[in-house]
């Protein structure tokens, strides 16, 4: 989904302000994270915004908040556990990570890496048949992060506004993307090419 970068900023601090106004404990992850501290912007080809929570945040509270500032919540039917909204043609992306060990996960219900099982979700999702019970279709995979390296939440501001970051993004970055995460890659796979991946 390609969007104006003005449009994807503006999801951005909307989604800052509402999680704020919520007072919920939220951290900036995945590729918004990397874009951000490596390159002080969005990554232009980055698809979504990315946002780490807490597991036992409250779902229903989280969706009507966000509703109730037009986004549109946006349902794939796998049953994971993550919200997605778009707004301004922007996908935002919430991820409810729960402690497992010495790590922070978050998994998610993905079609298993074959053709046809893609196809087949692809089309149910589009048809809005419930389809996440059908557990031969999914795996889970996310994305594990050290909690020593995330807590205690600190805060950077961009775009003129403070917002939460692990406590050491860099240390986040680097165990997510390797060692080389200062340097941009367009070809970068999440599934192919995750250093610390989790699998469920």
């Amino acid at each position: 989904m390609v969007t104006t970068k003005d449009a994807r900023v503006t999801a951005l601090v909307t989604t800052v302000e509402i999680l704020d106004e919520l007072g919920l404990d939220y951290w900036l992850c995945n590729g918004t994270l990397l874009g951000l501290v490596r390159d002080g912007e969005l990554i232009p080809w980055d698809v979504d915004l990315d946002f780490g929570l807490g597991h036992l945040e409250d779902r229903g509270a989280i969706r009507r908040a966000f509703e109730s500032r037009g986004m549109i919540v946006q349902d794939d039917g796998s049953g994971s556990d993550y919200l997605t909204f778009i707004f301004m043609g922007t996908k935002v992306d919430l991820n409810f990570f729960a402690p497992q060990g010495d790590e922070m996960v978050t998994l998610w219900k993905v079609p298993k890496n074959s053709g046809w099982i893609r196809y087949i979700v692809a089309i149910c999702s589009r048809m809005r048949l419930p389809i996440s019970s059908i557990q031969c279709l999914w795996t889970l995979e996310g994305y594990a992060q050290p909690t020593t390296a995330l807590f205690p939440l600190g805060d950077a501001t961009f775009y003129g506004k403070s917002m939460s970051v692990p406590r050491t993004p860099a240390v986040i970055l680097e165990y997510t993307y390797g060692s080389e995460w200062k340097t941009p890659r367009r070809d970068y796979d999440w599934r192919r090419d995750g250093e610390h991946n989790a699998y469920g």
